[in-house]
């Protein structure tokens, strides 16, 4: 399709949703960052927040990158989407940096949600006949992660970080796998854009107001007005910075 003829696809407001519910899942991963040790981040720390951060992250990538091709906002789809936030809140509420204590809330929750993904693949394949090989291809390779990051559960720790990230890597790789599959109904280049930027706005917002929240729990000095500010341009900055970058993106198409 050229794309000057492609439909211009806006985010609606389940997505917008959806991407607040993850923002909660952000917000209390970045909580491990929050314990300092002798006012220093540990090496540990900031090992477990990655850890945490890459299935919250996969998990986003995968509805959105379907939502900006199948998404037909009815009334089923809208169901699944709910069911899978759902799945997303006890996702959140395991979260935490006892891994160990968690793991099978966190891994069974974490399943639920991508299951429920294939799910809507496989319902948009019998929707529409065009998408059966993606559906196809990506159910597979989905499905083969995630039966490896299952078999975790039966593995004791360290190790079973191990099976659980190698399941998560090989989902990653299914869309890069079968790039030219994907090709055949291709995203909205307006929708992506707008989505990413949408949910990086999101964070920064709830930047801020991590940083009011703070200034009411210090004793103020001098310099405390300085740090608020100081913090403030910089998130204004990066909110400049990203909304400057999905126009420019957009204005290509």
């Amino acid at each position: 399709m050229s794309p000057k003829l492609e439909t211009i696809k806006h985010a609606n407001w389940m997505e917008l949703f959806f991407d607040l519910v993850f923002v909660f899942a952000i917000a209390k991963a970045t909580h491990v960052l929050s314990h300092l040790h002798e006012g220093h981040l540990d090496w540990s720390q900031l090992g477990i927040f990655v850890l945490i951060m890459i299935p919250i992250w996969w998990a986003w990538t995968g509805h959105t990158m379907f939502a900006t091709r199948f998404d037909t906002e009815d009334t089923t789809q809208r169901f699944l989407t709910l069911v899978q936030m759902l799945a997303v809140v006890f996702f959140t509420s395991f979260i935490s940096p006892d891994f160990d204590r968690n793991y099978h809330g966190f891994l069974f929750s974490y399943l639920a949600i991508r299951i429920l993904l294939i799910l809507m693949y496989a319902r948009a394949s019998s929707l529409m006949p065009e998408a059966i090989p993606i559906s196809k291809h990506l159910g597979i390779g989905f499905s083969i992660g995630l039966t490896i990051s299952f078999t975790s559960i039966f593995v004791d720790p360290p190790f079973r970080y191990l099976w659980l990230y190698s399941g998560i890597l090989i989902e990653i790789l299914t869309p890069f796998l079968c790039r030219k599959t994907l090709k055949l109904i291709s995203v909205n280049s307006h929708h992506m854009p707008e989505r990413f930027g949408l949910l990086t706005i999101i964070l920064l917002g709830e930047t801020v107001i991590a940083i009011a929240t703070k200034l009411g729990d210090l004793t103020w000095i001098l310099s405390t007005p300085f740090m608020a500010i100081n913090g403030f341009i910089a998130i204004c900055c990066r909110a400049s910075t990203t909304l400057s970058g999905c126009v420019n993106h957009l204005g290509r198409f």
